[in-house]
């Protein structure tokens, strides 16, 4: 992720439930809020073949570790972090091992 481009937020409720209200919430690179530029904010709700999936997005402005709380209608609760660089030249790949 970098400075700037947009981050998708996805979520999937146990059961796959449908008609949740689903809410994120965003911690800037600080792991504070900062309601003026990152209001907290519903998911959308996408139909699947089975289940559902909520979604939404927010564009980072600084370089950091930016964490998302979602939480649903029925208590559900999910925590992702991502870490966003300044542009696409300084991500690190690292392989994945097979053993």
């Amino acid at each position: 992720m970098y400075v700037n481009q947009p981050i998708r937020v996805e979520y999937q409720p146990a059961g796959g439930t449908a008609g949740l209200t689903v809410g994120f919430e965003i911690l800037d690179e600080t792991g504070a809020k900062d309601l003026i530029n990152y209001p907290d904010s519903l998911l959308t709700e996408i139909p699947l073949t089975i289940g559902v999936l909520y979604q939404g997005e927010f564009t980072p402005d600084e370089i950091g570790t930016w964490t998302v709380h979602v939480t649903d209608s029925l208590g559900g609760t999910s925590i992702k972090q991502f870490v966003v660089v300044k542009n696409i030249e300084n991500l690190i790949i690292i392989p994945a091992m097979i053993a």
